[in-house]
């Protein structure tokens, strides 16, 4: 990996790229990202999924009450599991990035990242005013020399898979159906405080409701209690300063 001129990871080859949000890494993102896979081993290309920090609603709307499903510690240890070659995390917070049109954006992608093909999700926009998107992209990608390709919508049993209904589904503590909707159970990454207490690295993380929970934490099936303010308390001791925790279902 080497540093391009705004300070991004880029890889050194030609990258098949997705590109989204990615909030919670559900299965509709999965199902994306496996397309993504395959497209880079068509095409002997890197994957690449770019995606921003802060996400770009809570810098749009700074007002709202809006809660991660993934913070970027966690984001990157999904896609590393997921089998991804690379990912890089746009800074959107920065003008240079969120006010960047849609043509700017897509010819910004190909000169840093060598991009020869494009994946994004049907509701997918990008460029400032959410100007670009499904609608949009294959002109994009016929007037600056790359391919592109929509990802459909994900149903699991019927239910739509979105990050809006993941979170929905959190929020009422109903992690069963989290972990169906989104592949595996939900993961919180958690560190212990000076103080001895065990928080999100974000206070945006949304954490299930207040409550006892039957978890895995590094590999290690325990209990935890979710109380106000984010602390997270465990039945047993965690030696490590870093606690990786899925929820598995509320008791």
């Amino acid at each position: 990996m080497v540093q391009d001129s705004e300070n991004l990871e880029r890889p050194l080859s030609p990258c098949s790229v997705a590109v989204g949000s990615f909030d919670g890494l559900h299965l509709g993102h999965r199902a994306l990202i496996g397309r993504l896979k395959e497209i880079a081993g068509e095409r002997d290309t890197s994957s690449l999924v770019v995606t921003f920090d802060p996400h770009p609603r809570m810098v749009l709307a700074p007002d709202s009450d809006f809660r991660l499903l993934t913070t970027v510690r966690e984001k990157r240890a999904i896609l590393s599991k997921l089998g991804v070659d690379f990912d890089t995390i746009i800074p959107f917070d920065d003008p240079y990035y969120n006010q960047m049109t849609p043509a700017g954006f897509v010819k910004w992608l190909k000169s840093a990242f060598e991009m020869e093909y494009m994946l994004i999700g049907f509701n997918h926009r990008f460029g400032c005013g959410g100007k670009g998107g499904a609608h949009n992209i294959g002109s994009l990608a016929e007037k600056y020399g790359f391919e592109a390709e929509v990802f459909p919508q994900q149903f699991v049993d019927g239910l739509n898979v979105s990050s809006s209904e993941v979170r929905k589904v959190v929020a009422e503590g109903d992690m069963a159906l989290a972990a169906k909707l989104l592949g595996d159970p939900y993961l919180v990454i958690a560190d212990r405080g000076e103080d001895g207490l065990w928080r999100s690295e974000s206070p945006a993380k949304l954490l299930p409701p207040v409550g006892c929970y039957c978890v895995v934490v590094n590999g290690c099936e325990c209990e935890c209690a979710v109380e106000q303010g984010g602390v997270v308390r465990f039945a047993k001791p965690v030696p490590e300063h870093e606690a990786h925790i899925y929820f598995i279902d509320k008791q």
